[in-house]
């Protein structure tokens, strides 16, 4: 607006905020670009994504495809999922769900107390909650109010009312045709989950599902590297009166970080060393 309160031009904001322990302050980050404001929905809902609306939907899935691609833990993934600002529609809560056995276990979560989510930790799959339904069927539920919550899940609706929110996506994360898990959007406004909408939500759970995957590999495979370089740490044997020894493990570079030469230092008089050098198998 000019000084006398004329309108030059419209603006969208998507933001999030988050709190940065080391500066011990909330830092605010997102995007400001101009847009031709959308007119009003009848149904007074949230309008469609369409014109301005599609190229910014466009923009922020390739920043979030590029941020969870280089998120290598199972921790940074949640934190960018978190940090997700959608193009007319944020939601203002997010649960991960994964499978072990017969249950659905929660891997994370984002806009709830922790001492909020105990029901949600551990429940089984056959319970009649959305998020175990979509990972039975691998296909997406989504609900516009509080009324069609209550009328589809009477059972688990009790869980989800103090939340207070007004709509709910549950969304399939698959990899490769199997459904590993499913990701709760909870959000503070009517959502009326227009064809747009689902898109954009179909594929941000598609690209959260390839991000889990992988850094759950990655750390499956920093453990195996971790246990095996323990393994393979050779064995100083009996302490010598007057001699320090000590002893490194250097493994050879790339892959799993496996397998090398080791080397000792022993501290001679005279400010001399003996270095003894050997190979995994300690010759």
């Amino acid at each position: 607006m000019d000084e006398e309160g004329t309108v030059l031009r419209v603006v969208r904001s998507r933001s999030k905020p988050s709190y940065d322990a080391e500066r011990r302050a909330y830092v605010l980050t997102g995007t400001l670009q101009e847009v031709a404001e959308p007119g009003p929905d009848p149904a007074g809902g949230r309008t469609t994504v369409t014109g301005p609306w599609r190229r910014s939907r466009e923009a922020f899935l390739l920043d979030a495809g590029r941020a969870l691609a280089e998120a290598r833990s199972t921790a940074e993934v949640l934190r960018v999922a978190a940090g997700l600002s959608m193009p007319g529609f944020s939601p203002n809560g997010l649960v991960v769900f994964g499978v072990e056995g017969d249950r659905l276990t929660m891997i994370g979560h984002h806009g709830h107390q922790s001492d909020e989510m105990g029901p949600f930790t551990s429940m089984p799959l056959g319970l009649e909650y959305p998020a175990a339904e979509v990972v039975r069927t691998g296909r997406a539920v989504y609900l516009s109010s509080p009324e069609e919550y209550r009328d589809r899940y009477p059972v688990t609706w009790p869980l989800a009312r103090p939340f207070g929110r007004s709509s709910w996506a549950f969304l399939p994360l698959t990899v490769g045709g199997r459904t590993m898990g499913a990701w709760m959007a909870g959000f503070a406004h009517p959502v009326r989950f227009t064809p747009d909408e689902r898109a954009v939500l179909t594929t941000v759970a598609r690209m959260l599902a390839g991000a889990l995957s992988r850094a759950e590999t990655a750390e499956s495979e920093r453990e195996l590297t971790e246990g095996l370089q323990r393994s393979m740490l050779p064995s100083l044997g009996p302490e010598v009166p007057g001699v320090r020894i000590a002893a490194r493990y250097i493994p050879t570079g790339g892959g799993l970080q496996v397998g090398g030469d080791w080397y000792d230092m022993i501290p001679l008089p005279a400010g001399r060393f003996a270095l003894v050098i050997g190979d995994v198998q300690g010759h």
